[in-house]
C-alpha cells in the first residue's frame, strides 16, 4: 500500500479514536456490571467496605476498586472466585492496566483496554473490506468507520466490561478463515484468537460452534475430505480448546454442571416450546439495537431489506472465498442470537451486542459488493470507488448517525452530563 493511502486508511480511525475520547470524557451513566468489573479484577480478596456498619471513607471504596499490588489478586484467585458465571480473560487483562493505574480506579482504564481493541478491530475491518472485498482504500476506510461509529459499536466501546472484546475476537477468527492460509503463523494466531475468545465470554463457546460447524460444512462441500485447510481448521480449533483448559480448567465443572448460569441456559435450552417465541424475540431485539427504533413498520421493512439484500449477494455476488465467509457469518450470528435469547435467564439485549456488530458488518460488505458487481467492465476504478463512496453515504444514513437522538442506546445518553435535576427524575421514575 503507498504511503498516502496509509494516510487514507489512517484518518478515520484518528477521527474514531477523537470521538471515542469525547464520549468518554462524558461518561457519566454507569450501570452495576461496569462496577462489577472493579470488584472482579481488584477486589475479591478484600474486605467490602460498603458492609460495614460504621462509616466509611472515599479512600476506602477507592481502594475497594483499585489495584493496590501487582499479586492481590491473583489470575487463580480471579478464575477460582467467577468461574460459576465468567471466564477470565478480561478481567485478567483488566488487572494488568489497574496495576498500571496503581491506586486509580478510574474509568479511564476499562476504557483504555475497548480502545486496544477498537484500533485492531478497525484494522480487521478494513482489511476484510480492502483485500478480501478487493475495494479501495476510500471506500474500506469509510466502510469500517460506519461500522465503528455506529451507535451500537460506541455503545460496546464504551461500556466497561468485555463485550468488545468478545467481538474483536470474532472479527479475528473471521479474518484468519477468510486468509485460507495453512502455514504456521496462521494456526497460531487462529489458535490464540479462539482461544482469548473462549475466555472472554461463554457465549463464544455457541458462536464459535456455529460458525466451525457452517464452515467445516462448506469447506467439506468445497474440497475434499483429504484438504489441508479442513485438517488446519479443525486442529486449531482442538489446539484453542486445549490451550483454554490449560489455562482456566474450570470451564469443564461449571459451564453445564453444577449450577452457575451454565446449569441455567441448559434449563432454558431443554424447554422446547420457547424455541418460537426465542427466534422472533431475537429478531425484534437485534432490529432494535441496530436500527434504533422500536417501530414495528421500520423493524419489518429493515429486517425485509436486510433479508432481500442476502439473497440478492448470494446469487448475483462474485463467487470466491470471502463470500461464503460472510454467509456463514450471517447464519452463525442469527443463530447464536437464537440461542442466546433461548438460553438467557433474562431480557438483557447487550448479550445480543457482538451479534449485532457481525450483521453490521456483513449488511456493509454485502451492500458493497453488489453495488461493484454493477459496474460495466469498460468504468474507470475512479467510478468505481465514486459508486461505493455513494453507498457509504446511503449506509451511514440507514444506520443512523445521529446518536443524541438514539434514546434505544443506553450508554450513548452520556454525551452530556446531566443536571441534578435531570437525575432526580430518572431516579423518581
Amino acid at each position: 500500500m503507498k504511503k498516502s493511502y496509509h494516510f487514507i486508511a489512517a484518518l478515520p480511525l484518528i477521527l474514531i479514536l477523537g470521538f471515542i475520547l469525547f464520549l468518554g470524557m462524558h461518561k457519566d451513566v454507569w450501570f452495576c456490571d461496569e462496577v462489577y468489573t472493579y470488584y472482579s479484577s481488584n477486589g475479591i480478596n478484600k474486605i467490602n467496605p460498603l458492609a460495614s456498619t460504621e462509616w466509611i471513607s472515599g479512600t476506602d471504596v477507592k481502594n475497594y476498586f483499585s489495584a493496590t499490588s501487582l499479586s492481590d489478586p491473583t489470575f487463580s484467585d480471579i478464575s477460582t472466585k467467577l468461574f460459576s458465571d465468567h471466564v477470565p480473560l478480561y478481567f485478567w487483562i483488566f488487572h494488568i492496566f489497574s496495576v498500571v493505574f496503581m491506586g486509580s480506579c478510574s474509568k479511564w482504564i476499562g476504557l483504555l483496554i475497548n480502545v486496544c481493541f477498537s484500533i485492531l478491530v478497525y484494522v480487521l475491518l478494513f482489511r476484510c473490506f480492502n483485500k478480501f472485498g478487493k475495494n479501495s482504500v476510500l471506500f474500506s476506510s469509510l466502510a469500517a468507520a460506519a461500522i465503528m461509529l455506529h451507535p451500537l459499536s460506541l455503545t460496546e466501546i464504551t461500556t466497561i466490561r468485555m463485550y468488545f472484546m468478545f467481538s474483536a475476537c470474532q472479527f479475528a477468527v473471521i479474518y484468519l478463515a477468510a486468509r485460507n492460509q495453512t502455514n504456521v503463523l496462521n494456526f497460531i494466531l487462529l489458535t490464540v484468537s479462539t482461544a482469548c475468545g473462549l475466555l472472554t465470554h461463554y457465549y463464544f463457546w455457541s458462536w464459535i460452534a456455529f460458525f466451525s460447524a457452517f464452515y467445516l460444512l462448506y469447506l467439506l462441500i468445497k474440497e475434499s475430505i483429504k484438504s489441508k485447510i479442513i485438517y488446519h481448521y479443525g486442529f486449531s480449533m482442538v489446539a484453542a480448546m486445549a490451550l483454554t483448559t490449560l489455562l482456566f480448567r474450570y470451564w469443564k465443572y461449571k459451564l453445564y454442571f453444577h449450577g452457575g448460569k451454565g446449569e441455567v441456559a441448559m434449563e432454558n435450552l431443554l424447554k422446547i416450546d420457547n424455541i418460537g417465541k426465542s427466534v422472533l424475540a431475537a429478531i425484534k431485539t437485534m432490529s432494535e439495537l441496530i436500527i434504533g427504533t422500536k417501530t414495528e413498520v421500520i423493524l419489518v421493512i429493515s429486517g425485509a431489506f436486510f433479508v432481500l439484500l442476502f439473497i440478492l449477494f448470494c446469487i448475483f455476488s462474485e463467487q470466491n472465498h470471502m463470500k461464503s465467509i460472510i454467509i456463514i457469518t450471517v447464519l452463525s450470528a442469527l443463530g447464536n442470537a437464537v440461542l442466546v435469547v433461548l438460553s438467557q435467564p433474562s431480557d438483557e439485549p447487550r448479550y445480543l451486542w457482538p451479534s449485532c456488530i457481525l450483521l453490521l458488518f456483513t449488511f456493509v460488505y454485502m451492500l458493497a459488493s453488489l453495488s461493484r458487481s454493477t459496474k460495466k467492465k469498460d468504468e474507470t476504478q475512479k467510478r468505481d470507488w465514486e459508486i461505493q463512496c455513494v453507498s457509504i453515504s446511503v449506509i451511514l444514513i440507514l444506520l443512523g448517525m445521529n446518536i443524541a437522538r438514539s434514546s434505544n442506546f443506553e450508554n450513548i445518553s452520556y454525551l452530556k452530563n446531566r443536571t441534578e435535576e435531570e437525575w432526580q427524575a430518572i431516579q423518581e421514575n
